[in-house]
């Protein structure tokens, strides 16, 4: 799971996504991106990103030079199933989760395939968007495994 985060709200609802997963049994491995490096998408089949907007539809600080790079190396994604988590608020439009389709779009482009819709928060998070993020996350899973997404 790699965390793009300009406040912090990010990466709240990420660990709390992160501890749900472990429960069920997932491992996960949580990057934020300011520490990560794009090569690291070369060692898992499987990506959760979660991600703010900032400003005018602008990728979180966090998150630029981690971009930046992967823009550069461009690798090659095929082995890759993502589904993006994506902070927003709606007082913005039009840049409304800009930046979870920016990474969506990009991800797509180098050959990772899109294994579940986005989830969006809208000016939160509140806990029930807490709830709805964990909830959508095992869906994630169950898309990434193959398996029929849960009901609940």
């Amino acid at each position: 799971m790699l965390i793009g985060t300009q406040t912090g709200n990010t990466e709240t609802v990420a660990e709390s996504v992160a501890q749900h997963l472990a429960q069920e049994g997932h491992s996960i491995h949580f990057v934020d991106l300011a520490d990560a490096y794009p090569e690291i998408l070369l060692e898992y089949n499987h990506l959760i990103l979660a991600t703010s907007t900032w400003g005018d539809g602008e990728l979180p600080d966090n998150a630029l030079d981690f971009f930046e790079t992967f823009l550069t190396l461009a690798p090659e994604l095929s082995h890759l199933q993502f589904a993006i988590l994506a902070l927003g608020d709606h007082t913005y439009d039009p840049y409304f989760c800009k930046a979870g389709e920016i990474f969506d779009t990009t991800l797509s482009r180098f050959g990772a395939q899109k294994a579940f819709s986005t989830y969006e928060i809208d000016a939160g998070p509140t806990r029930e968007d807490i709830r709805g993020a964990c909830y959508w996350s095992s869906q994630v899973c169950a898309s990434f495994s193959g398996e029929p997404a849960p009901f609940g």
